[in-house]
């Protein structure tokens, strides 16, 4: 066994799950489109659940990459800025792909159950980290509560939670975007100092309307 075949099984399969589903794609399809047995593939993957975890774990890698280099080039308010910008880029990818997370959620539960609370702890992390960064710098206040807060933001973040979450607002018409500007606003004003205040006003106000993640904020500095 090799770690490029092993690499190329998982590459192969998520542009097909990507793009037709998981539940869609068999094990057939996936060594057809690399020309390997499946024989070959078994000695990778003892079934498709195995995949279908890899393939989580490569997207979510993948994507925790790419959010450590969006962080660090500024203060506590400009990583949170950024993470903002993260965070719609991960949730819109339901939107884009609907029958992956349809699959997911009716025949790979504990993937992405799995999936979920990983996901769930290293963004705690970074958020207790951005709060200490923020602390340090004098833009958020050094008698916050950080761990009900932390709490209240783990709460937050879990996935039961989030899907009674979005069926609450589309029963009362509301929309996630209102939820987000709402949350985002509410640990704002909660945990900022002054100049925090000012700098994240003085940062919407560059905020272009095409910046799609980070609008919602902008309507904050006429409040």
């Amino acid at each position: 066994m090799t770690e490029a075949v092993h690499e190329k099984i998982i590459a192969a399969a998520s542009e097909m799950f990507l793009k037709y589903g998981i539940r869609s794609v068999s094990i057939d399809d996936v060594c057809k489109q690399l020309s390997i047995s499946k024989k070959t593939f078994y000695l990778y993957f003892k079934q498709k659940e195995d995949l279908v975890d890899a393939f989580m774990t490569a997207y979510e890698n993948k994507k925790e990459k790419e959010l450590k280099q969006m962080l660090g080039k500024g203060n506590a308010i400009d990583d949170l800025l950024a993470f903002m910008r993260f965070s719609k880029e991960i949730v819109s990818l339901d939107k884009k792909c609907p029958a992956l997370f349809f699959d997911l959620e009716k025949y790979y539960q504990p993937v992405l159950e799995k999936r979920y609370k990983i996901r769930e702890e290293k963004i705690g992390n970074a958020f207790t980290a951005n709060l200490q960064k923020g602390i340090d710098e004098g833009l958020y206040r050094d008698n916050l509560n950080t761990k009900m807060l932390c709490l209240f933001f783990e709460f937050h973040q879990r996935s039961i939670v989030f899907e009674k979450l979005k069926q609450t607002l589309k029963n009362k018409n509301l929309s996630q975007e209102e939820f987000t500007h709402f949350f985002i606003e509410l640990l704002a004003r909660y945990a900022m100092t002054p100049k925090g205040w000012r700098y994240l006003l003085s940062q919407i106000k560059n905020i272009g309307k095409d910046d799609n993640a980070a609008s919602c904020l902008c309507e904050i500095k006429n409040k």
